[in-house]
């Protein structure tokens, strides 16, 4: 979403994992707008076709994260499909806009009580161009 082009995910990093042998590493080089990426079920389902996860019973999204300077904003979310797509995410939530530590940090997006029954959006994060490259870390995304 956004200006991709100056968005680069290495997947599985070696830099400081918080966990196990990588993590992912996130830079955005774009001088000016906003970048994000959305982790959908099926891949690139903006809500026109059949999907989701069934996460009934999950009381948070949580997540590792840190920046590579500290200072970073990044916003967090998840179930961004509204009812006016045919296949929208039944609940929706967000922590909006946080500034990250350069020391990995937990952060979890509570779910408790909401209807998790179609998760096509199951999470996403957006950053916004200030100057110089926003690099940030991610590891163990999970919904518990």
């Amino acid at each position: 979403m956004g200006r991709v082009e100056g968005l680069d995910v290495n997947m599985c990093s070696d830099e400081m994992p918080y966990h196990g042998s990588c993590c992912m590493k996130i830079t955005f080089s774009e001088p000016t707008g906003w970048a994000g990426i959305v982790w959908q079920n099926p891949a690139s389902n903006w809500g026109n076709e059949e999907g989701g996860l069934d996460l009934t019973g999950a009381k948070r999204l949580s997540f590792w994260a840190k920046g590579q300077k500290g200072g970073e904003a990044v916003e967090f979310s998840m179930g961004l499909l509204g009812k006016d797509k045919k296949f929208f995410d039944t609940a929706s939530a967000d922590i909006g806009v946080t500034r990250l530590s350069k020391h990995w940090k937990q952060y979890s997006i509570p779910v408790d009580g909401k209807n998790l029954s179609r998760i096509v959006t199951g999470f996403a994060f957006t950053v916004k161009a200030k100057g110089p490259p926003v690099v940030f870390y991610l590891d163990d995304i999970i919904y518990e």
